[in-house]
């Protein structure tokens, strides 16, 4: 984007924020009263009120769970933000292998871009959303979960199955809403998170909130997160060269809360990265008793690496009309930019080899809208209606080109309780994206048998539209972007079976059948090699007949007294791919976690403790790689496969008044394994560190 264009960008962001504050301000004269909030818990455990008893009474409480999908459904299902602190984590995909059917490519080293498969899925059709609008990248349709500040989720919902695409476009794997935190306290409240690991890897992140005058809150956060970041201009190995990453993230809230009907919120967050992308480790240049050897691995890639900045901007209005609490109307206006900065090129402090290739690729883009959602709960019905507009616009990307998209989506559910233990639902949406109407439509139900034992059943068919890069990628910076406007929807028809049990108050667990069958799907694929010199325009597109996956998940929790073992088991049947006459397995059939430890208080009640051991056990796959330029993984065709693999951690979390102490030994056997193609997961790691709130 030419300099000016950015700069307007900039002051259209300073002037939405200003314009803001400014509306917060009258409506705080208009509607002020001789009143300040007294702290109560929200029952919904959202909207954390803070403060002490000589506060006066309380005349106005926070609408909860704003830019919740389901504020009024059984949190069970998620995970809430009492429980992450005992969930030891370094960003959000180390909560996602909490969910069974969710598998991760992880790279090993932080900062890398993971990559999230549901039920054989990737995430090219995996919504995420925050406050219950999308953060997918324009071009990509793709979300790099270690953008998104771990310590401001106050609860994560998962939807998956055949109702995972009624809550977004492109969301037929799954949908993964990120509710942030939102307080309102008297006092002032700070919270400060550490910690550290090998390598320099650091982690900090603090938060600060208070309200200003009643009503009205405001909330500040930073995180920050690096890895070999402190030297870069010695070229300091991160474990491997051109490995360093360094991230930043800001967050900034404003509530006010009118009345007890109606609560205004202004969000903004902001991410800044830069990260080396070594490419993994070549293994064609390294020798293989070297390949897990930091030292003595040769890196694809010495000389690539990415920055990425993006805005995130919401104003959200939340009423209960008629001061009905079981109804809860949210409008939200909304606007982000993204840009994204790839460049292979020689540092000015270069000691290790290049590769003499000269490649600088920018993509920007923005996306603007608004979104009406509606909830309504009674004691018979559940219904969730949402309407959004929004415009996609790609400002400048040599690779894709400038485009400009609108996008208009309605959806629908009702959930009926016919009678005590039968609840049935019927859910569908429609978006009206590039000119054609896409389509999806579902139902599901459940039957409790008894009141420990559930069945329940579902069916939906949706669309996943082609993303841009999809579209018009030309990996060729020099060449205009290619038309691929043949590529037609995938069409989705999920299907699953599953129980939910309960025996003794001892066991507990769920288990599912989930079919899917996909019309069209569109592959990727590359005539290059990742793991060596990678020619920058390989990456190819092509879509079949129909390919089909049949998942069984279980999942399993068991305690006795103040032992504690839970795990999740995944089954994939999965098509065969095709890499010319090279038959390949994309994703690993079989795929556990699990975890034994023990929770208690000691030390007369001053000591909270949560020690045990986890493991996770991966089957043999051939797997996909990250292709840097293109941001999208790619199937790896070197090694004939790798795996199967397994690892066993030690943590302890501790909770001492205020303070949370964790501690984590990664991988006690010293196993030399991976999960992403030639990315080694550490043989040994350690990480540590403390959680702490502050009053006044």
């Amino acid at each position: 984007m030419p300099v000016r264009s950015l700069r307007i960008s900039n002051s259209c962001a300073s002037f939405t924020f200003a314009f803001c504050i400014s509306c917060l301000v009258f409506f705080h004269l208009s509607y002020s009263q001789d009143s300040a909030a007294t702290p109560l818990l929200s029952p919904r455990d959202s909207t954390r009120v803070i403060g002490s008893a000589r506060d006066s009474i309380l005349r106005v409480k926070p609408i909860p769970l704003v830019g919740a999908l389901e504020p009024f459904h059984d949190s069970s299902d998620f995970i809430l933000s009492s429980e992450i602190p005992w969930m030891e984590y370094r960003y959000i995909g180390d909560l996602l292998w909490a969910k069974p059917g969710m598998y991760i490519r992880d790279m090993g080293n932080p900062g890398q871009n993971n990559q999230l498969t549901i039920g054989g899925v990737d995430w090219r059709g995996i919504a995420f959303l925050v406050d219950g609008r999308s953060q997918g990248d324009p071009i990509t349709g793709t979300y790099d979960m270690i953008l998104f500040p771990t310590d401001y989720i106050d609860r994560i919902e998962f939807i998956s199955g055949p109702r995972a695409m009624f809550y977004g476009m492109n969301s037929t794997g799954g949908s993964i809403n990120i509710v942030t935190k939102s307080l309102y306290t008297n006092k002032a409240y700070s919270r400060l998170r550490y910690s550290q690991g090998v390598d320099e890897y650091v982690q900090t992140d603090a938060m600060f909130s208070q309200n200003i005058f009643s009503r009205f809150n405001f909330t500040f956060g930073l995180t920050r997160q690096t890895i070999g970041a402190h030297r870069l201009d010695q070229e300091y190995r991160s474990r491997f060269s051109n490995a360093d990453h360094d991230a930043w993230s800001f967050r900034t809230k404003i509530r006010y809360n009118i009345s007890n009907s109606f609560n205004l919120v202004f969000a903004h967050l902001f991410h800044q990265t830069r990260t080396g992308l070594y490419g993994g480790v070549d293994f064609l240049q390294t020798p293989s008793d070297q390949l897990f050897n930091s030292l003595g691995a040769t890196v694809t890639n010495n000389d690539a690496y990415e920055k990425i900045s993006n805005h995130h901007l919401d104003l959200t209005a939340a009423v209960h009309f008629a001061g009905d609490t079981t109804q809860v109307t949210t409008v939200t206006t909304f606007y982000s930019n993204q840009l994204r900065e790839y460049r292979d090129e020689e540092r000015i402090f270069q000691t290790f080899p290049t590769n003499g290739i000269f490649l600088q690729a920018d993509n920007r883009s923005s996306n603007a809208g608004i979104l009406l959602r509606h909830v309504w709960e009674s004691g018979g019905q559940n219904l969730n209606a949402s309407i959004q507009a929004e415009e996609f616009q790609v400002e400048s990307s040599l690779e894709v080109g400038g485009h400009r998209e609108n996008k208009l989506s309605a959806s629908v559910k009702e959930e009926v309780r016919l009678f005590s233990p039968f609840t049935f639902a019927l859910f569908g949406r429609m978006d009206r994206y590039r000119s054609k109407d896409i389509g999806g439509l579902g139902t599901d139900m459940q039957f409790a048998l008894l009141p420990s034992l559930t069945i329940f059943a579902g069916m939906s068919n949706s669309q996943r539209t082609p993303t841009l890069q999809e579209l018009y990628w030309s990996g060729d910076s020099t060449l205009l972007p290619t038309s691929r406007l043949w590529l037609a929807n995938e069409k989705h028809t999920v299907i699953e079976v599953g129980i939910r049990f309960s025996l003794f108050d001892f066991l507990h667990g769920s288990a599912s059948i989930t079919h899917r069958q996909i019309k069209n799907p569109i592959l990727i694929d590359t005539a290059g090699v990742p793991g060596s010199q990678i020619v920058k325009y390989s990456l190819t597109f092509s879509q079949s007949d129909s390919r089909s996956f049949d998942g069984v998940n279980i999942s399993l929790r068991s305690s006795y007294k103040n032992f504690f073992a839970q795990g999740n088991a995944t089954y994939l049947r999965q098509p065969g791919s095709l890499h010319g006459s090279q038959k390949l397995t994309l994703l690993p059939e079989f795929y556990l976690d699990g975890s034994v430890y023990y929770k208690g208080t000691l030390a007369d009640g001053n000591l909270d403790l949560k020690v045990g051991f986890r493991g996770r056990f991966v089957s043999q796959q051939t797997g996909m790689a990250p292709l840097g330029e293109s941001g999208l993984y790619v199937p790896y065709v070197l090694l004939q496969s790798f795996g199967p693999s397994g690892t066993a951690d030690f943590f302890l979390i501790a909770k001492l008044s205020n303070a949370y102490l964790h501690f984590i030994w990664e991988n006690l056997s010293g196993n030399q394994y991976m999960l992403t193609p030639l990315y080694p997961m550490y043989e040994r790691n350690v990480r540590f560190g403390v959680s702490w709130e502050f009053w006044n």
